[in-house]
């Protein structure tokens, strides 16, 4: 019974001196104090406890949600810079970039690494230079090849026509759309102009392409970059104007395939806001993988 009431009357001096004190010390008292009064009784809840830390922690909650926010505003202005570029055209507004040669440039790189690299849409028409379509000939056939040394056989596609039907299903006529990348720090070519004669088929270092599939849906097709110009961020320039493209066609849905094993590729689909769907074609691979992207 003793020990009960000594107890009671050293509970009640520590509660005492907390209330008293609290006003001036603040946490100190109670960190001071807190292990007695936990030896002997529980803390009566009257009592505040302040918890080191979780004001911070808010704080710091919420600086980091408004630097993401700041640097995601960031990225949106420089994708939606892109994303204004229009086949045949500069930025809204603007006139388009040509050349006395007919030569379209489509966009101006964001990347320093790809500043020589500029986005050009290919008609394979009589009055376009030679070179162009020289290029995209070439790279078809590097991305066949590569994908075959990968163990992907392209020839169940057919392929090895597209090369010889240029623009073939590509035809901007027909929905279609046709992209390259020149690399001008390899030609004669000076400030935003080009001409026939200042490229060759080895500026062409990338391409793109899109094809109507149904309805108001294309497919995006044939994206390659020469392994000499890759990791410059030019798959992500020739990616921003065929999605531009296909939206000013009419496009309301886009779709693609890949292999997984192309882990770039889809990386950077995947950036660009692509997400994965079913297979809606036929494919032997183990590693086939389909996307889309809504407008």
């Amino acid at each position: 019974m003793k020990c009960t009431v000594c107890n009671s009357v050293l509970l009640l001096f520590c509660i005492q001196l907390l209330l008293k004190n609290h006003h001036h010390h603040r946490g100190g008292v109670v960190s001071a104090f807190l292990p007695v009064v936990a030896s002997h009784a529980p803390v009566p809840s009257a009592v505040s406890v302040p918890v080191v830390g979780v004001l911070s922690h808010k704080q710091n909650n919420v600086f980091i949600s408004q630097r993401r926010k700041r640097r995601n505003t960031e990225q949106d202005n420089i994708q939606n810079y892109a994303l204004r570029i229009r086949a045949g055209g500069g930025e809204e507004g603007e006139p388009s970039s040509s050349s006395s040669s007919g030569l379209e440039m489509c966009s101006t790189p964001m990347n320093e690494d790809a500043s020589d690299i500029v986005i050009v849409k290919v008609t394979c028409s009589p009055t376009e230079p030679a070179a162009l379509r020289q290029g995209v000939t070439e790279l078809f056939k590097l991305y066949f090849d590569e994908l075959y040394e990968l163990g992907c056989d392209l020839g169940f596609q057919g392929f090895q026509s597209e090369w010889v039907d240029l623009p073939g299903k590509y035809d901007f006529n027909k929905s279609g759309g046709l992209f390259v990348a020149i690399d001008k720090s390899s030609s004669s070519s000076s400030g935003e102009s080009l001409d026939h004669n200042a490229i060759s088929s080895k500026n062409v270092v990338g391409c793109i392409a899109i094809r109507p599939l149904e309805g108001e849906c294309g497919e995006v097709k044939r994206m390659y970059i020469r392994k000499s110009h890759r990791r410059k961020g030019i798959g992500n320039l020739l990616a921003e104007a065929i999605i531009s493209h296909a939206w000013a066609t009419g496009y309301t849905e886009i779709k693609l395939d890949s292999l997984e094993r192309l882990v770039g590729a889809v990386k950077l689909y995947e950036q660009l806001g692509f997400q994965r769907i079913p297979a809606y074609c036929e494919c032997p691979e183990a590693d086939h993988v389909c996307m889309n992207l809504f407008k």
